[in-house]
C-alpha cells in the first residue's frame, strides 16, 4: 500500500538528519585518521556513533521507501571501518561508508517524487461508487452497508429488481 504524505515527509526528515550526522561524523573520522587527534572526546565519539546507531533503522526505512538503490543491512556497516586497507593502492577505509552517504540525495530525490504523488492521491482520489451510492439522499443505509460489504453489482440488481426492470 502506498504510504500517505506525512509518511513519506517524516522519510524524508529522517534521511536528511541521517544525512548530515553521518556525514559530519564522517568528516571527523577523516580527519582523526589523517590528523590523528579530534575535537570530540570520547564521550563524544561514543555519544554521536550511538545516535547513528538509533537513526540508523529508521534512515534504512526510509531509504527502502525511497525505491532508490541502497545497501542491505546499512544499520550494521555505517560504522564498520576497515582497519587496513587490503588489495587496492586507491582503496580507503571508508569507501563503503562514503557510498552510503553518497547515495542519500538520489534517495531523498526519490522521496520527493513520492509525495508528490502521494499528494496528488490525497488531492485527487478515486471515486468510490458504492460508498457514494450509500450516503445519496433518500437511498436507505442498508443499500450503503450492502455496496460497502457486497460490492456495486449487489446494489445495481437490488435497485434494479426493486424498479421493476428484471
Amino acid at each position: 500500500m502506498s504510504e500517505s504524505a506525512d509518511q513519506v515527509r517524516r522519510h524524508i526528515e529522517v534521511l536528511s538528519d541521517f544525512e548530515e550526522k553521518y556525514g559530519k561524523y564522517l568528516v571527523a573520522h577523516y580527519s582523526r585518521q589523517l590528523e590523528g587527534r579530534s575535537d570530540w572526546s570520547s564521550r563524544q565519539w561514543a555519544e554521536r556513533e550511538r545516535k547513528l546507531r538509533m537513526l540508523a533503522p529508521r534512515a534504512e526505512a526510509a531509504i527502502d521507501a525511497s525505491g532508490v538503490e541502497g545497501y542491505a543491512e546499512m544499520s550494521s556497516v555505517i560504522l564498520a571501518f576497515k582497519d587496513w586497507v587490503g588489495f587496492s593502492v586507491d582503496a580507503r577505509d571508508d569507501d563503503l561508508q562514503r557510498e552510503i552517504l553518497r547515495l542519500i540525495p538520489s534517495q531523498i530525490a526519490g522521496l520527493h517524487m513520492q509525495l508528490e504523488q502521494a499528494k496528488e492521491r490525497e488531492e485527487n482520489p478515486k471515486l468510490k461508487l458504492p460508498t457514494v451510492i450509500g450516503r445519496i439522499r433518500h437511498v436507505p443505509p442498508v443499500i450503503g452497508f450492502i455496496a460497502d460489504v457486497g460490492g456495486f453489482a449487489v446494489v445495481v440488481l437490488f435497485l434494479g429488481r426493486f424498479a421493476g426492470l428484471w
